[in-house]
């Protein structure tokens, strides 16, 4: 059952009201504000038992609360100081992908959602590019033949990256992610000839993935002349 009532709130008779809205999107910042420790950066939410240490990538982690910090409070004098914690975020990050996450599996330190071009990204925004457009720009090359096909890991991810660094350093790094090798094989050992695709180093029916595909296309895309 994909849909289980009591694990979420009901929907309210009321109608919208921006004012609401952007009162509980306040009262969220105001929180995470005064949770924030420089040493400790926040704390993980109690549901989240599956992982009760710190965390510190864009999409789990410190990264992406200091990102939406940015984008949804532009007066940033009523942030906290950010701009030393972002580049402590790597390191740990780094071992927690090889000794925990991907312990057993082929996955990289690289990616934009989990690795260090969204750290660098976020750091971008707060820093300046000029700080961090060396380090991206590595990391960038460096997950180019990353056989995790997807967004959150591999090539595609850090193909948004490129287009991001391209845009910030004209004439700057466009290219630099070359196209990712997410191409469909057939699996001949299969009785059904259905394609897969090479994710984490396991052949995954595409049926499973096709958001996947669809990221690669629009990046492809993008990337045309």
């Amino acid at each position: 059952m994909l849909h289980e009532a009591e694990r979420h709130e009901t929907l309210t008779a009321g109608a919208w009201n921006e004012q609401a809205a952007r009162a509980c999107i306040n009262e969220i910042l105001d929180d995470a504000v005064e949770k924030f420790s420089a040493r400790d950066l926040w704390p993980s939410h109690p549901l989240d038992s599956f992982s009760p240490d710190d965390r510190w990538n864009l999409y789990i982690g410190a990264a992406g609360t200091i990102w939406a910090l940015h984008h949804l409070r532009p007066k940033r004098e009523s942030l906290p100081d950010f701009s030393s914690v972002l580049p402590r975020l790597l390191e740990p990050n780094r071992n927690w992908i090889l000794n925990v996450k991907g312990a057993g599996l082929d996955l990289r330190t690289a990616g934009l959602l989990t690795g260090d071009a969204g750290i660098l990204l976020v750091e971008a925004t707060v820093n300046g590019v000029a700080t961090v457009a060396g380090e991206l720009g590595a990391a960038i090359d460096a997950n180019r033949d990353n056989p995790a096909c997807k967004l959150m890991w591999g090539s595609p991810g850090t193909m948004l990256a490129s287009l991001w660094l391209h845009e910030w350093t004209r004439p700057g790094h466009l290219g630099r992610a070359l196209p990712p090798r997410c191409r469909p094989v057939v699996d001949r050992n299969s009785n059904s000839s259905r394609r897969r695709a090479a994710i984490f180093g396991f052949r995954i029916c595409t049926g499973i993935t096709l958001h996947i595909w669809a990221r690669c296309m629009v990046l492809l895309a993008m990337l045309s002349p």
